[in-house]
């Protein structure tokens, strides 16, 4: 429902794993809990839907998040030097993504 969205609704099944009946099929893609774009294609394909969302604490989220960056850019700044706007007055950075991602309750309200 992001980057893919283009290639249209039988694709994106075509992705899920088989099931027998009577069988769920869940997808737990984190990002599409963000995209603004995602509730209203979701919506389309299927009003009825119901959704479970799943979210974990938001600090080990974002610190788990910095850890998979750093693996593949280590030598990035660290976290609290990212994390911080203004490390004196404790300002945070919530725009950057690690952090922005666990703001749950703000994108949350997309999905209302």
């Amino acid at each position: 429902f992001d980057r893919h969205y283009a290639r249209g609704l039988n694709w994106y099944r075509s992705m899920m794993p088989k099931a027998l009946e009577g069988q769920i099929v869940m997808e737990k893609t984190p990002r599409y809990f963000v995209t603004v774009d995602t509730p209203q294609r979701v919506h389309s394909m299927s009003p009825d839907v119901k959704l479970i969302v799943v979210v974990r604490d938001p600090v080990t989220r974002a610190i788990s998040d910095y850890t998979q960056i750093i693996s593949k850019a280590p030598n990035i700044p660290s976290f609290e030097s990212l994390a911080f706007k203004n490390h004196t007055t404790g300002l945070i950075d919530s725009l950057w993504s690690p952090l922005w991602i666990g703001l749950y309750a703000q994108h949350m309200e997309h999905w209302l």
